[in-house]
């Protein structure tokens, strides 16, 4: 049987953002080397290439990766006897601009759908799951981030938006813990 896995680094998505990176790695327990693998990768649908996929592949064949397209597909491939290889691609949010704005997103190759001219194929199939975020996101830091009785902090608040819009009119708060007060004006 193949076995495999797949990757995302980050495994964050972030709408506008910059690509994750996708890796496929096929394993091969036999003793001898599979031929002619081949399988596609159909994306769901918050993911697609990025415009240019920065594909590798170490499992040789062809691999279709069309820059914007929502699949990536292995054919003539081989993976060594007692061994694997891996394809990795760029990957990012597809419709970055619409809802659903933020939620996870489960990238699968169905199980059986990895073949080899040896009749070898996936019995399980091959995931995982990737946050693909649309919307905005708001981090807070102290530096440092210890205080002591009398001592200062900066307290650094960012707001991130991954849409390719501006977000206008937004307004929040931030409750203080207990025992801290703010000391000086807010800068942006």
């Amino acid at each position: 049987a193949i076995t495999g896995s797949k990757t995302f680094t980050p495994t964050n998505l972030h709408g506008n953002g910059p690509a994750t990176r996708m890796r496929i790695q096929l394993n091969n327990s036999n003793s001898f080397p599979l031929t002619n693998v081949a399988f596609t990768d159909n994306f769901p649908t918050q993911l697609e290439l990025a415009a240019t996929p920065n594909v590798s592949n170490s499992c040789g064949g062809a691999v279709t990766a069309v820059g914007g397209g929502f699949s990536l597909a292995l054919s003539g491939g081989t993976i060594p006897a007692s061994g694997n290889c891996v394809i990795q691609a760029d990957v990012v949010a597809r419709l970055p601009n619409t809802s659903p704005n933020d939620g996870n997103a489960t990238n699968s190759i169905a199980a059986n759908n990895v073949t080899s001219a040896q009749g070898a194929r996936n019995t399980a199939a091959i995931s995982r799951t990737i946050r693909v975020q649309k919307a905005a996101s708001v981090t807070k830091a102290f530096s440092p981030a210890g205080i002591v009785a009398g001592g200062s902090s900066t307290l650094t608040i960012t707001l991130r938006n991954f849409n390719a819009t501006a977000i206008s009119g937004f307004n929040f708060t931030d409750t203080m813990p207990a025992g801290i007060t703010v000391v000086g004006p807010a800068t942006t």
